[in-house]
Formats: structure tokens, sequence, C-alpha cells
């Protein structure tokens, strides 16, 4: 599933949170989820914040920026949008947690901490060492289909608990995509 079951108003969500989507895809999402859960006793979702990862060609968040900054082109950075992604890695290590100890029902799978888009790419500039042509700006001047939930961030405490699952920080994400480029 995806954070974007929820409607972005208050942030760091659980799983005890009743979702709200506001977005075509996050009202699809949670038709899957209500149906699993309505369905089924033995399910087990898992709801991803933002995926990303730390190989300069995976096409994820960073190596996209990696990617503006070798290319010295403009980045347009929401200062507006608050997530708590989450490393491709953790993931799958969840995932597979998940299913080697038959655990059922829904699970944050996000990072350990709620960020913004422009805090994110300032951690990141700042372990390459370098500037950037930066352009803050809003989440609404995208020209994005729906109109794109503020605030998303997760809390992954249940998952943290019950598969004993510890997702990394996107600070160490940041310096070992930067160490190895």
């Amino acid at each position: 599933s995806s954070e974007y079951v929820f409607d972005g108003g208050k942030g760091n969500y659980s799983e005890l949170d009743s979702p709200n989507p506001t977005t075509v895809y996050g009202s699809q999402k949670l038709q899957i989820e209500t149906y699993l859960s309505e369905n089924y006793e033995d399910y087990a979702i898992l709801r991803l914040a933002k995926v990303y990862g730390t190989d300069a060609q995976d096409g994820t968040i960073l190596s996209q920026w990696l990617q503006q900054v070798k290319n010295g082109e403009e980045i347009r950075c929401a200062t507006d949008q608050f997530f708590s992604p989450v490393h491709v890695d953790d993931v799958v290590d969840l995932a597979q947690a998940v299913v080697e100890q038959g655990l059922n029902g829904v699970f944050n799978t996000c990072g350990p901490e709620r960020t913004g888009r422009l805090e994110m790419l300032e951690t990141f500039l700042s372990h390459l060492g370098v500037t950037a042509n930066v352009t803050p700006c809003s989440i609404k001047d995208f020209n994005f289909l729906d109109d794109r939930p503020r605030d998303l961030s997760m809390t992954p405490k249940k998952a943290n608990r019950e598969a004993d699952w510890n997702p990394r920080t996107i600070d160490s994400c940041c310096e070992e995509l930067a160490v190895g480029v």
C-alpha cells in the first residue's frame, strides 16, 4: 500500500490512524487494504513511504538529485511537503521478516524520522560537500493531477516492535551514496 492513504493533515501517522486519502492513487490503495482486511484473517500489508536507494543509477530521489548536481541543473524542491522516506533494502528486510515470522496486519514501512524534501536535499548536499542550484518552492508549484498531501510522515513503531525492524536514517543513506561517488 502507500502513505497516500492519509490526507496529510497531521503527519506522524501510525497504523491506528484512520486513512482518509485525497488522491485517486491513495483511494485505490485504501480500497485494496479494505478488501484484504475484510476478506482475510491472514494478510500483511506494507504501507510504503517514499522509497529510495543509494545506488547512483537507481532513479530514486537521491540519484536524481545527484544527476542534477553533476549536470549543474536547477533543483526545484518543495519546502512544504514532509514524509518518512525508506531505503529500498529496508523495505526488503521488513517484507522478509513479516513473511518469515508470519506477521499479520498493516505495517507502516517508513524511515525512522519525519523530514521535509528540502531538508533531505540539504543533508545530501552536505554529505556531497557541494552547493547546488536549489530553488525552494511549494509542492503546489508542481503540475500533479491531484493535490499532494502536505505531511505524509508515518511512524514505524509497530514494525520496529513486532518484526524487530530498524530502518536506516536519511543521514546514513545520504552519507553512503556520497561516499560511493
